[in-house]
């Protein structure tokens, strides 16, 4: 009889110790899958960062280029009338 309970005890023990050792491994997992999350979210919102500056910067050499090209457009105008 008292060994009969002992090992119900002991059962429920452990099947207490393997419960918490899965919410452990859960709760584990869900932290490590969140701070992936997070570092491919960090990881999007750089590259989106970066493509942004790349077309800053290519719109402005283009804006650059194409004020270049009037101002020479500009010159060779003032040339043709001065040289008329």
């Amino acid at each position: 009889m008292k060994k009969e309970k002992r090992r119900r005890e002991e059962a429920a023990e452990e099947r207490r110790r393997e419960e918490l050792e899965a919410a452990e491994e859960e709760a584990k997992r869900r932290s490590e899958e969140e701070q992936r999350r997070r570092e491919e979210e960090k990881h999007r919102l750089e590259e989106e960062k970066r493509r942004r500056e790349e077309e800053k910067c290519r719109r402005e050499e283009l804006e650059a280029a194409a004020e270049e090209r009037r101002r020479e457009e500009l010159e060779a105008a003032e040339k043709s009338k001065t040289s008329t």
